[in-house]
């Protein structure tokens, strides 16, 4: 999915709720499992704007290069394009229908249909429209559960002579475990504009933003195991990340800004078990001695097993990032596991960490700060969604307050994580851990002041890591 058309995407989620479209409640479903969550996309075709905006998103879906199977690579999906006369657009009965004739109007591309049973009088078709052996088909349904009436329809064509080039849905709400490959063990590629994860995510992000719409119940949404998003991952230490939170079940970060190695070492040796990661500013310890504390560090981490990510919040042109990565005083990139880097100066001070970067390294690029006041806005956040998106080997996340992407391999860490307090004497903004994680959709809280300034530290990391660990997940 692009992410230019998150907004389209987040409209038409909120669309379909608000018309009922999406239902909640106690639903059998035509496979005969029972659901939370009905698609009752027929009521679409009384609302021709939404017909219109999700065929919008199937063509989309269908423009995207790398989604095209190799057997359709030759054929230009280009909406002013009229030149389309061996490949063609089918809708399954019945909602199939009307959402392959709006893509039919849109992208300029021949439809043909298939009737639920051949006439029994004039031409007797079972499939209607102009259409010659070997031509392409694209196949167009609402949501797949689990294939049957795509898999009969795909039959049906074959016997008429037709080659499926590809299955679009909007929905894919097959089980996460199933790995939602494509249809009969990937000889018909599947794409959707949304997965089941994906699309309540966006109506609970709607709902936060409009007061008018009543939340959807709190037991719909599952969440995956980091385990199974490890998969996902393009960084080898946002995959040893994500594995080190499921084996601790925790995804407790702690922001450790004290300013003596003593204090540093002593509070990693204390909270060590309750933490995925802990947070360092080295550049703020008074008596800074780098076989001291990195050493003392790494064999805490090892002791405990956490990462250890540097907050150096890098923002200089790629030779200077780079200096300041690998040498000077604190030799960063041979003991930190991530460190943080601004995403200002663009896809040049990427490019420059990936020049210089381990390959057990990476960079967690700041998207948005928990500072009232600054200066980050939409379009700034926009593009560090991108750009992380564009790097997954070295970008093992985003430091954000809430999730950006439905990238499961993209990790998203909120800092500003407090349970006693909305904010400090200066600038400082806080969020309840529990609400950062169960509706704020972030994977994983920065904690510091909470835990390092409290009378228990280890009490206190207990409570947040209790409070903030989300529970379910394959």
């Amino acid at each position: 999915m692009n992410t230019d058309n998150t907004d389209s995407l987040l409209k038409l989620a909120g669309d379909l709720y608000e018309n009922n479209i999406i239902r909640f409640g106690e639903f059998k479903l035509r496979s005969g499992e029972t659901s939370k969550i009905y698609f009752d996309l027929r009521r679409s075709i009384t609302y021709p704007y939404l017909i219109e905006s999700i065929a919008r998103e199937y063509v989309n879906l269908l423009n995207c290069c790398y989604l095209v199977p190799k057997s359709l690579k030759d054929t230009r999906f280009d909406p002013s394009d009229n030149h389309r006369d061996t490949v063609r657009v089918c809708g399954i009965a019945y909602t199939g229908i009307p959402i392959a004739t709006a893509i039919s109007q849109i992208a300029n591309m021949p439809m043909i249909m298939k009737r639920k049973e051949a006439k029994d009088y004039g031409t007797k078709q079972l499939i209607e429209g102009h259409f010659e052996k070997g031509d392409k088909v694209i196949l167009i349904d609402d949501v797949i559960t689990s294939g049957g009436s795509i898999i009969e329809t795909i039959t049906e064509l074959e016997n008429a002579g037709l080659v499926i080039g590809c299955v679009l849905v909007l929905t894919d709400r097959r089980p996460i475990e199933s790995g939602r490959p494509g249809l009969l063990n990937g000889k018909y590629p599947l794409f959707s504009v949304y997965n089941m994860e994906g699309f309540l995510r966006k109506i609970k992000q709607y709902c936060r933003k409009s007061v008018y719409s009543t939340p959807i119940p709190s037991n719909i949404f599952a969440r995956p195991s980091f385990n199974y998003r490890s998969q996902f991952a393009g960084s080898k230490v946002g995959v040893r990340l994500m594995e080190t939170m499921e084996r601790k079940r925790s995804n407790l970060v702690l922001s450790a800004d004290v300013v003596t190695s003593a204090e540093l070492l002593g509070l990693a040796d204390l909270v060590g078990p309750e933490i995925c990661m802990i947070k360092t500013h080295m550049d703020i310890l008074v008596d800074f001695d780098y076989d001291k504390v990195v050493g003392g560090l790494l064999a805490l981490a090892k002791k405990h097993d956490f990462l250890i990510m540097e907050d150096r919040k890098f923002a200089d042109i790629g030779n200077t990032v780079i200096h300041q990565y690998t040498g000077g005083l604190y030799r960063i990139s041979e003991w930190a596991d991530l460190v943080t880097v601004h995403g200002l100066l663009g896809e040049g001070i990427v490019s420059a960490f990936s020049s210089v970067c381990r390959e057990d390294r990476g960079i967690l690029l700041l998207a948005q700060l928990s500072n009232k006041g600054n200066l980050i806005d939409q379009e700034y956040t926009k593009q560090c969604v991108s750009l992380a998106e564009k790097y997954p080997k070295l970008v093992a996340g985003l430091i954000c307050g809430e999730r950006l992407s439905d990238n499961d391999g993209l990790l998203h860490l909120t800092p500003g994580v407090n349970i006693t307090t909305d904010s400090d004497n200066l600038d400082q903004r806080y969020h309840d851990p529990n609400w950062v994680i169960n509706e704020l959709e972030s994977d994983i809280v920065i904690v510091g002041r909470g835990i390092y300034q409290s009378k228990d530290p280890l009490k206190s990391a207990q409570l947040y890591r209790n409070s903030a660990w989300f529970n379910g997940g394959l």
